[in-house]
């Protein structure tokens, strides 16, 4: 029996065979059709089958946005910089529509250099950015994984001031007193494994390693590493890319899935 596979928009891919089709949304539900178009019957996955990397992503949802928005509305900008963070953020609250999940942990590699998140591992870095996002897309590409870009970073980073797990100060003029910053208390002077340290409510690393993501027609890599100081290199501040090759040896890509926002 023939089988053809037909990628849709939104995530969604539509299985064809000789006596049915079965359209598998990109939540995971397949529902079945005869040759004629007319429903049979719906398959939800179930609950224990959902990838145990979920429980390293964060959802930012309507709820969240709508935290996001009302913060916005009540907070005044002191510098520049929060100026320039609060305007990105803004920006974002327009621009973003749908809900994502955005990873909670620096990414790893395995022998293949196939990405994976579990903590205490070896964090993968050294890549362009173009090839960032080729990693980040083929990761699960069945929730519609990819780089994840700056206004969906920076919204979830506005999210956390929101819940008061971060200060505006802190994400843009100073980030030295948590993390590992150079100058940061305790540091380690070296790129540390994944999830070792809890800044915020989540162990993203930061000022482990700048934390690359998509912007407009390039890229950016946002925040500092373990050799910069967190006065100069905030958890907010920003360094565009132009070119899509630019490797940049110290950080590492943000991953962000579009397509698993109903479980």
């Amino acid at each position: 029996m023939k089988k053809v596979v037909m990628k849709l928009d939104g995530g969604a891919t539509l299985e064809i065979t000789d006596d049915i089709l079965v359209m598998v949304s990109n939540t995971g539900v397949r529902t079945f059709f005869n040759r004629n178009g007319y429903p049979i019957k719906t398959n939800v996955v179930p609950v224990e089958s959902m990838p145990s990397y979920l429980k390293y992503f964060c959802l930012m949802g309507k709820e969240e946005r709508e935290d996001v928005r009302q913060w916005l509305s009540d907070v005044a900008s002191k510098t520049k910089k929060q100026a320039d963070f609060l305007k990105i953020v803004g920006e974002a609250l327009t621009a973003i529509d749908y809900n994502y999940r955005i990873v909670t942990i620096e990414p790893s590699w395995d022998d293949s250099q196939r990405l994976f998140y579990m903590n205490g591992e070896k964090v993968a870095r050294g890549l362009s950015c173009r090839e960032w996002k080729a990693k980040c897309k083929k990761f699960a590409p069945e929730w519609d994984s990819d780089l994840a870009n700056l206004y969906e970073l920076f919204l979830w980073y506005g999210y956390r001031i929101a819940k008061r797990l971060w200060t505006l100060e802190y994400v843009c003029d100073d980030s030295s007193s948590a993390g590992n910053y150079r100058n940061s208390p305790d540091a380690s002077h070296d790129f540390e494994v994944s999830g070792k340290r809890e800044v915020g409510g989540f162990a993203d690393g930061v000022g482990n390693t700048y934390k690359i993501v998509a912007h407009k027609a390039g890229f950016a890599a946002c925040g500092g590493n373990c050799n910069g100081d967190g006065r100069y290199y905030p958890v907010a501040d920003v360094d565009c890319y132009s070119s899509p090759y630019c490797t940049n040896n110290d950080g590492s890509g943000v991953l962000v899935l579009r397509g698993s926002t109903d479980h």
